[in-house]
């Protein structure tokens, strides 16, 4: 059971609609109940108010638009289960999930097709100090259903195929590579949960 209104529900919530797509499903619809604990929002004298869950459907409806395709990926390695990644295809663009499900900093390397050089945009999924400090790109959803604050995003180079970056504990990172999608697929996927830990991508034979 996740602690309720805790970033760890969005991490939950985003894996198990990627899980899902992989397995044909069509849609999810999620429960919004007065009082009930673990809804994405609920409804109040002054608006919303919004749950982490809120943030994994906002990031997951822009991964998924019309046209994406979620590659096929598997995991490997010491560390594994505890940061996933996802790969999703789509208007021409490549983006990567990295979800970071531990209390522990996470390190990753990702290797794309070496022919790759690329300047990609991150985003990140953070809850520094619970519920009301949940912040996607530097942003937070209000009471009105609105973005508030000014948006932040980071730009790190992909250089040969090769992606690194940090990961906070409990956190996601969204990154768009800015780049045509790589005809190799599927990826194998290797990752760490450890500070210096690595996450690789390669493809598959």
């Amino acid at each position: 059971c996740l602690p309720i209104r805790s970033i760890a529900t969005a991490l939950w919530g985003l894996d198990a609609m990627f899980e899902m797509v992989k397995e044909g499903v069509a849609g999810v619809d999620w429960h919004v109940r007065p009082g009930f604990p673990n809804a994405p929002f609920s409804f109040g004298p002054h608006g919303i108010t919004v749950a982490p869950e809120l943030y994994a459907m906002v990031i997951f409806a822009e991964l998924e638009r019309s046209g994406a395709r979620v590659l096929t990926t598997s995991t490997r390695g010491t560390g594994a289960s505890s940061v996933v990644l996802w790969a999703v295809s789509g208007a021409g663009h490549l983006a990567l999930l990295l979800l970071n499900k531990t209390p522990r900093p996470a390190a990753a390397t990702v290797n794309l097709p070496a022919s790759l050089d690329a300047v990609a945009t991150v985003r990140r999924l953070v809850q520094p100090a619970g519920p009301a400090s949940t912040r996607f790109g530097g942003q937070w959803i209000g009471p009105d259903g609105q973005w508030h604050g000014t948006p932040n995003s980071e730009t790190v180079a992909i250089a040969r195929g090769e992606l690194h970056l940090s990961l906070a504990p409990l956190s996601a990172a969204l990154v768009d590579v800015g780049a045509p999608t790589p005809a190799a697929n599927p990826y194998a996927i290797a990752a760490g949960s450890r500070p210096g830990a690595a996450a690789s991508v390669h493809r598959s034979t």
